[in-house]
């Protein structure tokens, strides 16, 4: 984005920063144990000067401070999804600007209203992951989820969606037990997901290289035209960009982050298994997978895995609360 639309969305995250920040202090305190880890996490991300991170990071301080956290993820996907339909009217009868894409071997790519064709379907995505994990059992929903990826993808051409959302649903078929048998190497799914791009970076011949879009190509050239540093290259702006979290994430935000990223979303992984909630690890998997070929995590926060941290944290006594942990057992199962 260029111009005004640019400023206005930047502003727009520094007053939800703040807001977030207001609701933090006047409702939640913190142990001293508690404030140091946080403290250093914010020191980072705030050196890295990465503004999306920053405002995810203060979600997840805002929900401590609040009860009914089925209600806080119902909030933000009701009003994800309605802010989502007014983006496609508006652009359907012209009203915001159009940046179809032209392109030679695809033909037609339509935004629908938004500023890039993945970035519809990123938006999508996040969307239904957070409807088929507040609604598991709802076959209607996972349908409708089906129906408009297909035609989401007849618009966009945005072939990560359409596998991914698949992938998904056919998570969601296999019975829980074959994840526990695959329970080490699933723990470990975002470590294969990072191989994954080291595998298409080095190891790309010219045919896959045109069949992903030229995705090999321009990840070699990121990874040369950018610095690796500790801290990223927020502040100053990376020379390219490339459609893979991963190393958004490294060379972004830092090495320093990627390690905490990295060490969270094991953890993440490896308490999910002892809860048995299989549907957030099928539902993680599919975000890792997702991140390979886009930039979601990096570019939309991923606030479902955000959420999911908090409670891990919440049930392992990293928060105090006033209310002596009165939702603690409310973890996925509101």
């Amino acid at each position: 984005m260029e111009g005004n639309l640019a400023t206005y969305v930047n502003n727009l995250k520094i007053v939800t920063f703040i807001f977030n920040l207001i609701i933090f202090i006047l409702f939640f305190k913190l142990s001293l144990k508690s404030f140091t880890g946080l403290f250093f996490i914010g020191v980072v991300l705030v050196l890295s000067g990465n503004i999306t991170f920053i405002n995810i990071f203060m979600y997840i301080l805002s929900m401590s401070s609040l009860g009914n956290y089925k209600k806080i993820l119902q909030g933000y996907v009701f009003t994800k999804l309605v802010l989502f339909l007014v983006v496609i009217c508006l652009g359907y009868y012209g009203l915001n600007e159009i940046y179809n894409i032209n392109d030679l071997n695809r033909e037609v790519r339509y935004t629908m209203g938004f500023t890039n064709p993945n970035t519809a379907s990123m938006i999508f995505f996040d969307i239904a992951i957070g409807l088929i994990y507040l609604y598991p059992n709802n076959k209607k929903i996972r349908m409708t989820i089906c129906i408009s990826t297909f035609l989401i993808y007849y618009f966009t051409d945005s072939r990560t969606l359409l596998i991914v959302v698949m992938m998904l649903m056919f998570m969601i078929i296999i019975k829980d037990r074959y994840y526990f048998i695959s329970k080490k190497i699933i723990s470990n799914f975002y470590f294969i997901s990072c191989g994954i791009t080291i595998l298409i970076m080095f190891f790309s011949n010219q045919s896959i290289n045109l069949i992903l879009n030229r995705r090999p190509e321009i990840m070699n050239t990121f990874v040369k035209v950018n610095e690796l540093n500790l801290f990223g290259n927020s502040i100053y702006g990376l020379n390219i960009s490339v459609d893979n979290s991963y190393l958004r994430i490294l060379y972004e935000i830092g090495i320093i982050y990627f390690v905490i990223h990295i060490l969270l979303m094991t953890a993440l992984m490896k308490e999910l298994f002892k809860v048995k909630d299989y549907l957030a690890i099928k539902i993680c998997i599919s975000i890792f997978l997702y991140d390979i070929f886009e930039q979601f995590t990096i570019a939309h926060g991923s606030f479902l895995i955000a959420f999911i941290i908090f409670f891990i944290l919440r049930k392992n006594n990293f928060f105090e609360s006033e209310s002596k942990r009165k939702h603690e057992y409310l973890y996925l199962r509101t």
